[in-house]
């Protein structure tokens, strides 16, 4: 899936939409999504059958990078 392509796009809307949903426990977290945007699972597919969860977020950064290269 190409990065920021309009699959991608997708997927961070609707993680984004649920993320809002849950309570930040610091500023340094992020929210992360699974199954991954990189597979065919992600959340931007429509069904709604994904999860999110706010994790560090500088490991998030670095696995979120190793993924994406």
């Amino acid at each position: 899936m190409a990065y920021q392509g309009t699959d991608w796009k997708k997927n961070e809307a609707a993680k984004d939409i649920a993320c809002a949903t849950i309570p930040k426990p610091t500023p340094k977290d992020q929210c992360d999504e699974y199954p991954f945007a990189t597979t065919l699972q992600r959340a931007g597919k429509g069904d709604g059958n994904f999860s999110v969860k706010y994790v560090d977020g500088s490991q998030n950064g670095s696995a979120g990078g190793i993924l994406r290269w």
